[in-house]
This record gives C-alpha cells, structure tokens and sequence, in this order.
C-alpha cells in the first residue's frame, strides 16, 4: 500500500471524528461542518479514485485500514474505538460514488447514536434504513493472516449463513422490485453480503458447499445468483488468489445477471421452449448487465467484464459474439463454470435438476469447448462428484449423507452413515471416509448412486 494512501485514509478517519463531534455542537448547516464535510469527502474521493472501496475496521483497540493499523493516533481515535464497540460495529465499508450527504448523515448517526428503544445490534439496520447506498457497516468476518477468526459453532455458522442467504434474496427482491430505478444496484450491500459469505467460507468450506447443495432445491432465482458467488470464491480460494481480489471476485459472480432486470417476465420464467424473438431478448442480458454495472457507481470493472462474458465459454463459442484476438477473462471462466453447475442440478420451469453423475459428466464432456480444463478440473476438486449434502446409496444397500469432499479421488468423499438398507435411521450416524480400505486392501465402501431423497423413517 502507498504510504500517501495510508496517510489519506488516517486523515479521512481524524477527520470523520471531528465531523461527529461538531453535529453535537452545530446545526447540520453550520460553515464548520461544512467545511469538515468538504475535507472528508475530498479525501474519501482521493483514496476512491484507485479503489473500489475502502475498508476502516477495528481490530482489538487499534483502528486498522487494510490490517495496517494506525498506532500513532490511538489515543486520538479511543472515542471512535469505544463508540463503534458500543454499537456492534467492527469495519466501516465506503465505495466508490459515494455522496457528502451520505457521508454527513453516517457521520451523524455515527456522533449521536441509537434511540433508547433500539439495541446495539440493530446499527446495522439503522444504517440500510437511512438508504445510505454507498456505505455499510458490519462484522470482520474474513480471518486476516495477523488475526484468528473468532470461534463459532456449527449452529451459530448456519444460522449465519441462512441469514447471508436470507440477505441475498433480499438485496436482489428490491433490485428487481425498482428495475426502473437506475439506483436500484447497492453496490456498497453488494460487498457486504460478499463480506458474510467470505466470512463463512473462512471458517467451514463444507458448510457453504452443503447448502448451495440443499438451497438449490428453492426455485428462487436470487438463490441461484448466491450458489455462483460462493461456487466462484471457493475456486478462486482454490486457486491462491489474492484475498484482497476475493470480494471483488465474489461480488461480480453475485452480479453476473443482473441484465436479467430488463428480461420480461414472461420470457424470464416461461415454461416452454422460447421462440427464436425471445431467445435474442435473452441473449442480451450480458451486454445489459455490463451497461448497468458500468452506470452503477461503486462497482468494479470485473463486476460488468464478467456480466459481459459469463456466457461466452473458453472456446468464444457463446454470446455476445466473440471480440477478435481477446481471451475470455479467468473469472468469467470461473464464474461460467458456476453458473452452469447451479443451473444443470437446479429444476427449471422447463426440466427437471440432473443427478451430480449427470451434470458431471455432461460437464466433463464440454471439457476444452465450454469449459477450461484446468478450472474445470480444480472445480471438480474441490466440490467433488458428489458435493456436500448429497444423499448416496452405498454398496451395502445403506444410505448416508456425502460431509466432504475427497481431492484425492473425487468419486470417494466423507459420508455420513444414517440409515440401514431397511430405510431405518441408526441411533447414532457413523462417518467413514470412503478412501478407507479393509485388511485386503479393499475399499469398505462403494457409492452405488446418488438418491434425490432421504428414506422414510
């Protein structure tokens, strides 16, 4: 990081405490506040014009901007520090676009907190409700190299991420509630339901697999969009990516349809096979979401590069038409490998989901054509043929629930064992590593199929 952007970002943060201090002592309108106002936000712009967004946190009892914290103005910033504790907020998230109203009502509600009747936790809440649309707050959920994720527990984890799924199909409700508002794309929520997902994925890689395998079931669109977030940020984990990149990567996945505004609804959810009128309405949704995520202020560049490209394919065989001697970016790829898993195991209006034997190789046969082959490799690594929370028939006639993934053999994860071949659940389930072999050196167990549901009790 650049030590003038360092030192921009310090002087912003000094600055939004004086801001909070003044509205104390001012009328909103007041010249002093102003001219704070004017400083901060010429700052933030400063900092803005090379980043998507900036990220100040809280780290222990030390303010911290991209894990570098800023010892010198410790005793400075403690009434900031005590205050953020206070309310429950542990980063401060500002994108690109951002407004001086905005920045002066954050600044407020910062300075003059919460009303008796609300709790600490509901900042947040406070926070989306003052529409604040370039600017979030929230938890540190990303494990930092310097600093250990915080403990939680499995329940305390899928409340979590219900919650993140919960967030999403809202974020996306209210885009296609205003799709006539050319404001409706919160890229600042975008980030921060990103944010959650990251934090999850740091804990329990499994647990987000498990429930882009379960939540498939709900034939919601916005739920698909989440799927191919989570399914390109465990790629590019895979992959040794930059984490600063992760929620850049995370957040253009979440948008990578977001053309599919302007598709009306009933081509959008027709049943049948579309007319050859309907298909072109279709095909441009890449080169609609490109435009509107290039007019959205706060959005990266590879949010509206991967919108453009997700339907392309590694051979430029898609749509829209191939650009003469330029290769399809890496995450589109990633993201387009996604997209086609979610949907080939997702019921559609017009089929029926395909078993994971089916999709996978349907897949692999696309290999060097649709896919990359190395992505679409490292895809299959980490998922495994069957993925978590997939539902198997073993070789015994038992049935059990695939835990985990297996990279040394795709086809041999961690199960679950709950039922015998009767259909009876066992008092206690059992796991087995399917990789495990007996005296003879034999594999114990042998997945059969994959089964659409458990058996009745």
């Amino acid at each position: 990081m650049e030590k003038n952007e360092k030192q921009k970002v310090k002087e912003a943060v000094i600055t939004m405490l004086k801001l909070m201090q003044l509205i104390r002592l001012y009328d909103k309108g007041h010249v002093v506040i102003m001219n704070s106002l004017d400083i901060f936000y010429g700052l933030i712009c400063e900092v803005l014009q090379a980043k998507e967004c900036i990220m100040i946190g809280v780290v222990g009892n030390e303010m911290v901007y991209e894990k570098e914290p800023f010892y010198e103005i410790t005793n400075q910033m403690s009434e900031m520090i005590k205050r953020l504790k206070v309310i429950g907020v542990e980063k401060i998230m500002i994108s690109r676009g951002v407004k001086k109203d905005e920045l002066l009502e954050f600044c407020r509600l910062l300075g003059v907190g919460l009303k008796s009747s609300e709790k600490k936790k509901d900042f947040e809440k406070v926070i989306e409700k003052a529409e604040l649309a370039h600017i979030s707050v929230g938890k540190i959920y990303v494990q930092d190299a310097d600093q250990a994720a915080v403990e939680l527990s499995d329940n305390e984890l899928s409340r979590m991420a219900d919650m993140s799924y919960q967030d999403g199909v809202d974020f996306f409700t209210r885009i296609y509630n205003a799709k006539d508002d050319p404001d409706s794309i919160n890229a600042a929520l975008a980030y921060k339901l990103v944010g959650k997902i990251m934090g999850i994925l740091s804990r329990n890689k499994n647990l987000l697999v498990f429930l882009t395998s379960t939540k498939v079931k709900d034939r919601c669109t916005f739920v698909h969009d989440l799927n191919v977030s989570i399914l390109t940020l465990l790629q590019a984990e895979a992959l040794n990516m930059d984490r600063h990149l992760l929620n850049d990567i995370g957040t253009a996945a979440l948008l990578h349809d977001i053309g599919k505004i302007l598709i009306p609804e009933d081509i959008l959810n027709k049943n049948g096979k579309l007319t050859e009128k309907e298909t072109s309405i279709v095909r441009r949704h890449p080169v609609d979401g490109a435009k509107l995520l290039l007019d959205t202020p706060g959005t990266s560049i590879l949010s509206a590069l991967v919108s453009f490209e997700h339907h392309m394919l590694y051979d430029r065989s898609g749509y829209p038409n191939r650009l003469k001697g330029r290769k399809v970016n890496m995450i589109s790829m990633m993201v387009t490998i996604a997209d086609v898993y979610d949907a080939m195991r997702s019921n559609r209006p017009y089929r029926q989901a395909k078993t994971p034997e089916m999709v996978y190789d349907e897949m692999m046969s696309l290999s060097g054509g649709y896919f990359h082959p190395d992505l679409l490799v490292n895809f299959f690594k980490i998922i495994g043929l069957y993925p978590a929370g997939t539902w198997v028939e073993l070789n015994t006639g038992e049935i059990a629930m695939v835990s985990k993934a297996n990279m040394i053999d795709i086809r041999r994860p961690e199960v679950n064992l709950l039922y015998n071949n009767k259909g009876v659940k066992y008092d206690t389930p059992r796991t087995f590593n399917l990789l495990d072999k007996d005296e003879d050196g034999k594999y114990k167990f042998e997945i059969v199929k994959s089964v659409p549901f458990k058996p009745a009790v």
